[in-house]
């Protein structure tokens, strides 16, 4: 009888060693090591967010390819920020990954683009919600300077003039509290927790806020309780703390 090979389980995992130096939570990319078509690539990005395998033309020759075996391809390639990069050629490589005996090797599509396709997540946080075109503060009432609207820059003189005894004559439609917003029906607006009844409920040990949280925390509580959005429960079987999510001015 040949002899049994022993079989050997691999698993991909990180331990807290791989999280030294990271910030939580991260956006780092993953890079992974792998062969193609028998040369080695040190550093390979693996981003899920992406529907096409990229490698630049650059990296292309450097491997040694020649330029012959690229097949045709008269398209663009567009990047986060809406630019775009002309596809020079598609061509297809067998990819190895893993060591051996766990191996596996299979054959990839790559799109060859004149550019480096660099991560442009950075710039997308900076480009992202930026207006067409400049917003200028419109108040709407003399006595209440906070009350203050934004609206267009380009707007003519007739136009803006037309805008603003609007905004006027309805300024009472705006909420800029909470307090402002009291026994909105149901039908409009409701929270629910769907969670299974079958379950059993979960207590969560209490955490402990910053100074500057623990007063915002205080703050946004007050302003709920006041305008009847919530309301104190005593010795509650489900407990959850808060989650403290900053806005783009710096606020909680």
């Amino acid at each position: 009888m040949p002899n049994k090979v022993a079989k050997i389980e691999m698993v991909i995992s990180f331990s807290d060693i791989d999280l030294e130096g990271v910030n939580l939570p991260h956006e780092d990319a993953l890079m992974v090591q792998v062969e193609i078509a028998n040369r080695v690539m040190h550093r390979m990005l693996v981003d899920t967010g992406v529907s096409v395998d990229v490698i630049s033309l650059e990296a292309y020759r450097q491997f040694g390819f020649s330029d012959d075996k690229l097949k045709p391809e008269a398209t663009y390639l567009h990047g986060f920020l809406e630019a775009s990069s002309s596809i020079r050629r598609t061509i297809e490589l067998p990819v190895t990954f893993g060591d051996h005996p766990r191996q596996v090797t299979i054959m990839i599509t790559f799109i060859v683009v004149r550019e480096p396709y660099s991560d442009q997540r950075d710039e997308l946080k900076e480009w992202r919600g930026k207006p067409v075109e400049d917003h200028i503060p419109f108040p709407l009432s003399e006595d209440e300077p906070t009350k203050i609207v934004q609206v267009r820059s380009l707007l003519d003189k007739e136009q803006k003039g037309k805008l603003g005894r609007l905004l006027k004559e309805n300024s009472d439609v705006f909420a800029w509290s909470a307090s402002d917003m009291p026994s909105i029906p149901w039908d409009i607006a409701e929270h629910r927790l769907h969670v299974d009844p079958t379950k059993k409920p979960i207590q969560q040990k209490q955490r402990n806020f910053a100074l500057d949280r623990q007063a915002a925390i205080k703050e946004e509580v007050k302003k709920l309780s006041c305008s009847g959005f919530i309301r104190s429960e005593k010795f509650p079987t489900w407990l959850a703390n808060v989650v403290m999510v900053p806005k783009p001015n710096g606020k909680w």
